[in-house]
């Protein structure tokens, strides 16, 4: 276990310009932002850069634009980072970019369907029947009183998002709402209404699950490459039937962001990076759990403290370090120089070639598997019991890092 987990952002981090100088440089870019343009027929990089900010934060082209801009990050901090995440998440829509940065979704893939679930989230918000509020400094308890006084049947409102102890998100039928704000302004709660398009996470969204659930039971998904944490359930995915029912769920039920976190915390994560667009998730992983450490990786210092924190000739460095101490029970000669001697070389040339590299070369992640590799082939050459190896592998994820 590394001990990190990976959050992608949701609708409301979109900004103009988001991504595009972060990661001109990045060989990735171009080619993920040509993409996009050539499955979703409009081009990309106007849309983040020089298009107007009414038509980015339009639901059918903010959520395609999201997903875009956290995999251009997800592959940048693959390329300069490179360390494996012990579980990955996202907000909302950012669930969408957890699955494809764990592979259980293409890029390809990925964009069509939240396409797909942006066009029928705006079609069904445009009776403009319910809208959004962020409530903050009101116990969730109170909360959830509150919104059972003031719903009916016909006009719900209830919590939207469980975000943090201080931050929740109420959605609902407008006049619900407005009863609702009536109550929280008597008791002075400080309120903020969000420029979305409709009552998102709630029974007023049915007809739109209906309409991904069909798109949805038509997609294959893959084992995912690390686990992905489900905003309905704040649990791991068990299956790709999971996957489909809570991305279906997920469309009427509340996120449970608060719990998801929680649940990773208990679960031996101790440090998160936020993967895409501001640092709005990382600000409230601070309020969830304060001893965790975070980075937002839209933010030029924290990605520079990110490179300082998690060094990757350190990692090397370790792994030869460990490769040389571990001690010996196998003495045929012939194993002992091809599985001890050769990765041994192998590390000190690693070393190296990252002193005469620039890092615009280097591939954090590869050099990382690469290290590690060599020291499991002289752990198992060496006859280390398997319990010891587990211990010298997880101080070089963990111990050997922090």
């Amino acid at each position: 276990m590394s001990g990190i987990a990976l959050l992608f952002p949701g609708q409301g981090s979109q900004y103009k310009g988001m991504g595009v100088n972060t990661y001109k440089y990045e060989s990735h870019t171009k080619r993920l932002m040509e993409e996009a343009s050539d499955i979703l027929g409009y081009d990309m990089y106007a849309l983040c850069n020089t298009g107007e900010i009414e038509q980015l934060s339009r639901t059918s082209y903010t959520q395609p634009a999201l997903l875009t801009m956290s995999m251009i990050a997800f592959h940048t901090y693959m390329h300069q980072i490179g360390i494996e995440p012990t579980f990955t998440a996202g907000h909302s829509l950012g669930e969408y970019s957890a699955l494809v940065a764990s592979e259980a979704l293409s890029f390809q893939d990925g964009l069509r369907i939240v396409q797909q679930r942006g066009q029928f989230m705006e079609n069904a918000s445009q009776d403009h029947i319910g809208s959004m509020i962020a409530v903050r400094g009101i116990a969730v308890d109170e909360l959830e009183l509150l919104c059972m006084q003031h719903r009916t049947s016909e006009q719900p409102v209830v919590i939207a998002c469980y975000n943090s102890p201080l931050q929740h998100v109420v959605a609902g039928h407008s006049q619900a709402l407005e009863r609702l704000t009536r109550s929280l302004e008597q008791q002075k709660v400080q309120m903020n209404r969000l420029s979305v398009s409709g009552p998102f996470h709630t029974i007023l969204m049915q007809h739109a699950a209906d309409r991904l659930a069909t798109a949805l039971h038509t997609q294959s998904f893959q084992q995912t490459r690390w686990p992905v944490i489900s905003n309905v359930t704040a649990e791991l995915y068990a299956s790709d039937i999971h996957i489909v029912q809570g991305l279906i769920d997920q469309m009427t039920c509340a996120v449970k962001w608060q719990q998801s976190l929680l649940y990773m915390v208990a679960n031996g994560i101790h440090t998160t990076v936020e993967i895409g667009p501001r640092n709005i998730l990382t600000r409230l992983s601070e309020d969830i759990a304060p001893d965790l450490s975070g980075y937002a990786f839209d933010k030029e210092q924290d990605r520079h403290r990110l490179i300082q924190d998690y060094p990757v000739d350190v990692w090397i460095k370790e792994c030869l370090a460990q490769s040389i101490s571990l001690p010996n029970h196998n003495w045929n000669e012939n194993e002992y120089a091809q599985g001890v001697i050769e990765p041994v070389q192998q590390l000190k040339q690693m070393l190296g070639y990252l002193t005469t590299s620039s890092s615009k070369d280097l591939n954090a992640a590869d050099l990382r598997q690469q290290a590690t590799a060599y020291l499991t082939q002289v752990m198992d050459t060496k006859q280390c019991n398997k319990i010891n190896q587990k211990d010298v592998l997880t101080h070089q994820l963990v111990g050997g890092l922090a």
